[in-house]
């Protein structure tokens, strides 16, 4: 492995000039959706390792397993038809002219973008020919039990839910286990308590949507109550007053699925402290429509409004644009303008490990056309793409460190906030061990000017979003600055990730407690008691939501601050690292201590569960 050294100190100018050239060959810049900052293509060195593959092997199984077993449970009413009702339903599902597609029958689960990304080629040809057997020879399923039928967008009908009850939503899990909130779900009933709603604004995949309020709101009224004593103004003027606000969202553009629409609003959700917990108060579906309370006609519908518009603005601002699009942002930089020898490549490259594969595998079917966003979410494919994109084009790197996030969004007064306090301690950890590594290769602030590939690099990085920068970016000019940057960097790619991708399947798969699009309008206030199955997906889409968030949840390849033995070659720097990983298992520790008081056990931040970089 090449001795690190900054440019200035390199006794090898040449040679490292030439391995800057080589790597802007390989590595080079392609467009999508506008921007030219991300990778053309994944090089072959970027494949997934042999352990990735071992490890994501057993859940590609049961995701193929599940869908299997959905599928012939969905069926299996047909055989208790008569013969001769089967034949003529035969008849005249059949092909007919020359060259009538084969794929006619096909669900659109086997057909979908996720498993083209997920499953090999042979045993999508094996699962499409056995359910297309099945299909043709059984039957379709009416839109109650299988929603899957392909309708004429034109024509569709409401799809009738029959005797459909929400713990029918259970079913969609035959070989993947059920999470926890939806096992307990109850049979008959709307699970979505107001603790729980409350509860996942500070400990499910999206927690970094709190700001606190300095003032009511404007469209929410002034009598409004908070549960558990006072008034919204009273809790506004002790600054323990909380807005969540879903306003990127009106970029999005409600979709259609089989001609029957979807919906998403840019909700607005209100929220108290009591007691040191966080409590709902009021909930605006949309800009100003009705404002709604706890235990008002509606409440519980709007509850599901707010989650829905959470899921989408997790799936495509927190976890696409805010993650795995902005890491490759610097990592196209890195791979560019720093050499392999140079002290900042060596210690990012493994927080790069697998992002541009699974960012180019994404790109082409997860959020492609009739992929699995394009399937479970509410928006428009391109409008859901605009708005990931837009997500970075609004950041500003500038007091986009953690702690500044933290900070200006004022949520001292949440004493119960798992997200908050673990990121911040595992932020902390990480900030250490780069204010060391840095001291280590830089001795002075003079060497950090002086390195002219890092010059190249912030050229890039502080250009427009379009070129490969980031809003805000400026050339770090001492220690503190270049940490800071480094610091979010490597947060990003490991924890950051871990926060908003590892609780998808716990707290989003379910679609009764979170579903991905509204299949009705927002309440207005006379809401029926049973308007939430009306407002929750066709079953197959719910099967594809289960298996594409258990999926995308269940990989946890490599594990921050373990680097390879010798990764660095100092022995001074080997130290450091040493030390980083004891002070990430003191973490541990006082998570594990944290959880004993919590409503629940948070443990995605748990450094043993935090993957170096993100390649799931």
């Amino acid at each position: 492995m090449p001795e690190l050294h900054i440019p200035q100190n390199d006794p090898k100018p040449a040679e490292r000039q030439e391995q800057l050239r080589d790597a802007r060959t390989v590595w080079e810049y392609g467009c999508w959706e506008k921007l030219h900052s991300f990778a053309e293509r994944a090089p072959f060195r970027e494949f997934p390792k042999f352990d990735w593959i071992r490890k994501i092997f057993p859940h590609l199984l049961k995701v193929a397993v599940n869908k299997a077993l959905y599928n012939l449970a969905s069926i299996l009413p047909r055989l208790r038809r008569p013969r001769s009702e089967r034949r003529r339903w035969q008849m005249a599902r059949a092909p007919s002219g020359p060259g009538a597609s084969r794929l006619r029958g096909l669900p659109r689960a086997a057909q979908s973008s996720a498993d083209k990304w997920v499953v090999r080629r042979a045993a999508i040809k094996a699962y499409q020919l056995v359910d297309f057997w099945m299909r043709r020879t059984l039957g379709e399923q009416s839109d109650a039990t299988c929603p899957s039928a392909v309708v004429d967008p034109t024509t569709a009908p409401k799809r009738s839910r029959g005797t459909l009850a929400v713990a029918d939503f259970k079913k969609v899990y035959r070989a993947l286990p059920v999470p926890p909130l939806a096992s307990t779900w109850p049979s008959n009933a709307d699970g979505l308590t107001d603790e729980e709603f409350a509860w996942l604004r500070v400990a499910g995949a999206n927690p970094e949507m709190l700001r606190r309020a300095d003032t009511l709101p404007d469209g929410f009224p002034e009598d409004l109550d908070v549960p558990g004593g006072g008034t919204a103004i009273a809790a506004a003027e002790r600054r323990e007053l909380f807005l969540a606000d879903y306003a990127p969202l009106r970029l999005l553009e409600n979709s259609s699925w089989h001609g029957e629409p979807r919906y998403v609003s840019a909700a607005r959700a209100l929220f108290a402290v009591v007691d040191g917990a966080l409590v709902a108060v009021a909930i605006q579906c949309e800009s100003g429509g009705p404002v709604f309370r706890p235990g008002q006609v509606g409440w519980d519908l709007a509850k599901h409004v707010v989650q829905v518009a959470d899921g989408n603005y997790h799936e495509l601002i927190s976890h696409l644009g805010r993650t795995h699009l902005l890491v490759e942002i610097f990592l196209m930089a890195t791979r560019r303008n720093l050499a392999p020898n140079h002290p900042l490549h060596r210690l990012l490259v493994p927080h790069f490990e697998g992002t541009v594969f699974i960012n180019d595998q994404a790109r082409g079917g997860l959020i492609g056309p009739d992929g699995p966003i394009d399937q479970i979410f509410a928006g428009t494919i391109e409008s859901s793409k605009r708005l990931a994109v837009a997500s970075l084009a609004d950041l500003n790197l500038a007091t986009y460190d953690l702690p500044t996030r933290i900070a200006e969004r004022e949520t001292a007064a949440i004493v119960h906030y798992p997200w908050r306090d673990d990121a911040l301690a595992v932020w902390k950890a990480t900030e250490a061990f780069v204010a060391g590594y840095l001291e280590h290769f830089y001795p002075g602030a003079g060497a950090i000017s002086g390195d002219r590939e890092l010059r190249e690099w912030s050229a890039i990085l502080a250009g427009a979003v379009s070129d490969g920068g980031v809003p805000g970016f400026a050339a770090p000019r001492n220690h503190a600055e270049l940490g800071r940057i480094i610091t979010l960097i490597i947060y990003t790619a490991s924890a950051q990730h871990a926060a908003v991708n590892f609780p998808q399947f716990p707290t989003m798969s379910f679609a009764p407690l979170l579903a991905g699009a509204g299949w009705a309008p927002a309440p207005d206030g006379k809401t029926p008691p049973d308007a939430l199955i009306d407002f929750l997906p066709p079953m197959r889409l719910a099967q594809e939501q289960a298996s594409t968030l258990y999926l995308l949840s269940s990989v946890h390849h490599t594990v921050l601050g373990h680097y390879e033995d010798g990764w660095f070659g100092i022995a001074a720097v080997e130290a450091l690292a040493a030390q980083f990983r004891a002070d990430l298992a003191a973490t541990e520790n006082a998570i594990y201590a944290a959880n004993q008081r919590r409503r629940r056990p948070y443990t995605h931040l748990l450094p043993s569960l935090i993957p170096q970089s993100i390649n799931i």
